[in-house]
């Protein structure tokens, strides 16, 4: 049968069939691996966006946080309440509308950072004031004058009434005691009276 097949073929063997599919399978290879390039490709495209939309999220959120402390840090003591309440407000009507618009299937993200970062500087700040406030109910502690509380100047502690002690020079030698009595050179006399007699 062997003689027969290479009487046929011409005592040549099928090399060619061989190497048609030797390059068939090489391609196959080769567009797999071109697939999988393709798919990793996308990818990294795709999450390159998602990473550069969360570091513009983030940045909004830090910029309009220190925007809303700069804010009432410039209104000063005197309208601190009011620009508080503006900041709270704003960060909550932005953080509505940002919310709004992405349930109508639009672009809120910059509406919703930008309240965001307005009421967690309102938050911070009311969590910092209560931290004060606790402090000196748990520990003692009195603020230092000059020191603001709650937009309150502290007062230094009044100070508290001791014993006061007095020091008296000291007087050598013995005192002469007098009495209570009008006739003081009479009883100086008698006094050296008895002084004589004695010695």
């Amino acid at each position: 049968m062997a003689g027969v097949k290479d009487a046929a073929t011409g005592g040549r063997s099928n090399s060619r069939g061989v190497s048609v599919k030797k390059l068939t399978d090489e391609l196959a290879s080769a567009n797999r691996k071109i697939n999988t390039l393709q798919n990793a490709k996308a990818k990294i495209a795709e999450n390159s966006g998602k990473a550069g939309a969360s570091l513009v999220h983030t940045a909004e959120i830090g910029v309009s946080a220190a925007a809303g402390g700069f804010g009432v840090g410039l209104a000063g003591e005197k309208h601190n309440g009011t620009a508080r309440v503006v900041r709270g407000m704003g960060g909550a009507a932005l953080l509505m509308w940002g919310l709004v618009e992405t349930l109508r299937g639009k672009n809120g993200s910059h509406q919703t950072a930008i309240g965001e970062g307005l009421v967690a500087a309102e938050l911070a700040e009311t969590g910092a004031r209560i931290g004060q406030k606790m402090r000196g109910k748990w520990y003692g502690g009195a603020p230092a004058p000059g020191a603001t509380v709650n937009g309150v100047a502290g007062q230094p502690a009044p100070a508290v009434a001791g014993p006061t002690v007095v020091m008296t020079p000291q007087i050598a030698g013995p005192r002469e005691v007098l009495p209570n009595e009008p006739d003081l050179d009479g009883f100086r006399q008698r006094g050296r009276v008895r002084a004589s007699r004695a010695s």
